[in-house]
């Protein structure tokens, strides 16, 4: 009998008591993002463009809904010293954005060369590193037929295991 409750023990640390344990995915990151996240995430955008002179924003949602392509630019001109090297603006820009993990995001950061006048929008309190945008457009490309079901009827779309308004893999 006492070996008996051993194996049983022994099973239950093991995980084989013939119950099986399913890991529940990480809920998909909607648009509600906590406020005091925003303010966090605006006060080190704010730090990063004052302090750096580099400014970054979230372009898009990837396919696998937790990676943030992001894009990062030299914002400011650097008369009495020379310019952080690439890799020196990248490990900045993700120290600006480190606490994206507790929304269940990863960033993924690249360096853009020239001017950013035309493609970074002025910093806006609500919207840190256009993070709300970002986040709205992957929203409407849920809603929205995408690329990857163009032409496909639901009754395909279920057979072939893609959900209805996937957008085109990154």
């Amino acid at each position: 009998m006492a070996h008996d409750l051993s194996k049983e023990r022994r099973m239950e640390r093991e995980g084989m008591n013939g119950t099986v344990e399913v890991k529940k995915r990480q809920p998909t990151v909607g648009t509600s993002v906590p406020v005091d996240f925003v303010r966090h995430l605006h006060e080190q955008e704010k730090w990063l463009r004052r302090r750096h002179g580099i400014r970054l924003r979230f372009d898009k949602l990837a396919a696998d809904e937790h990676t943030v392509l992001c894009t990062c630019s030299k914002a400011a001109r650097w008369f009495f010293r020379a310019a952080p090297p690439d890799h020196e603006i990248i490990e900045l820009a993700y120290t600006a954005v480190k606490d994206l993990h507790m929304i269940g995001l990863q960033p993924m950061i690249s360096v853009a060369h020239g001017g950013p006048r035309g493609s970074f929008r002025p910093i806006v309190q609500n919207d840190p590193f256009q993070l709300r945008s970002a986040l709205h457009v992957a929203g409407l490309a849920h809603l929205l037929p995408g690329p990857a079901t163009a032409g496909m009827s639901p009754t395909t779309q279920a057979k072939s295991g893609v959900r209805p308004g996937t957008p085109a893999l990154v």
